[in-house]
């Protein structure tokens, strides 16, 4: 199977910056697994104003997507929203989420 890490970057961030961020993202992937990313994995790093916008994007070619959630409540969650809650309600692949 494919996997891919992703991580969602602020559109006022450089090409250069993206590149870090993917590279951070390998990184810190291949220190947990204490080992170098297998050839079918892949740290991506995608442009998008909006959380939930660049995961929806980059979900068009993948079966499912699985993130971790902060558990936002009270005034932060009415005030930012929950990224979870909009990728559940709009994506067209299943969505596994874990807190």
């Amino acid at each position: 199977a494919t996997v891919t890490f992703l991580s969602v970057v602020d559109p006022t961030k450089t090409a250069g910056a993206i590149d870090a961020v993917e590279r951070q993202l390998q990184d810190t992937v291949e220190q947990v697994l204490q080992r170098p990313l297998p050839r079918h994995w892949r740290a991506r790093a995608v442009i998008d104003g909006s959380t939930a916008t660049g995961i929806l994007q980059a979900a068009r070619t993948h079966d499912i997507v699985v993130m971790s959630t902060h558990g936002k409540t009270g005034l932060e969650r009415l005030l930012t929203g929950s990224v979870a809650e909009d990728l559940v309600k709009s994506c067209r692949v299943s969505v596994l989420v874990a807190r």
